[in-house]
């Protein structure tokens, strides 16, 4: 269960840091213009909202070990483009590559918290939930205060860290 919280973890305080950062990243990084400024964090938001839609279809045909797998990879992928190339197109391919990445994750973490073996389904649910909102309740303060004391894109490439860990993790898991 701790293990599966500490995912889910990873995965909301990336959650959190792109919904309160994106368009300050994309003013103060990318530099762009004032009126297309919020386009990552809609990049993100549009993603997201696809993935959870086609998530249970995924889930019925590739399993949660590959949708979560997958989905790790994106965001990782997308870290990379949003950190490392700073064309607008590019950065807001890569919000949208972490919201379709991250978006089945937290919900299929939940799922299996509340089927673990052994432990009350309600029990497994709030301690995954209680350890994965903590990272989005913690996210976005702890990118602000890195930012402040160095730069918001070195900030958020501690997200991108917390995306290798959330991979390894997730590699680790094994199938039902």
């Amino acid at each position: 269960i701790v293990g599966l919280g500490i995912i889910a973890f990873c995965c909301m305080m990336g959650e959190g840091a792109m919904s309160d950062w994106s368009t300050n990243y994309m003013k103060h990084i990318v530099s762009i213009p004032i009126h297309q400024q919020a386009f990552g964090l809609i990049g993100f938001a549009a993603m997201m909202t696809v993935g959870r839609l086609f998530g249970d279809k995924g889930r019925e045909r590739f399993g949660d070990r590959m949708m979560m797998l997958s989905g790790a990879f994106l965001s990782l992928l997308g870290m990379v483009f949003i950190l490392s190339l700073l064309h607008p197109y590019i950065v807001i391919f890569g919000f949208g590559l972490v919201g379709l990445g991250l978006s089945n994750i937290v919900p299929i973490v939940y799922s299996l918290a509340g089927s673990f073996p052994g432990i009350k389904p309600g029990v497994g649910i709030a301690m995954s939930t209680t350890i994965g909102y903590s990272g989005f309740m913690m996210g976005p303060p702890v990118i602000g205060f890195i930012a402040d004391a160095t730069d918001l894109r070195l900030a958020l490439g501690l997200i991108g860290l917390l995306f290798i860990i959330m991979t390894m993790l997730v590699l680790r898991f094994k199938s039902a």
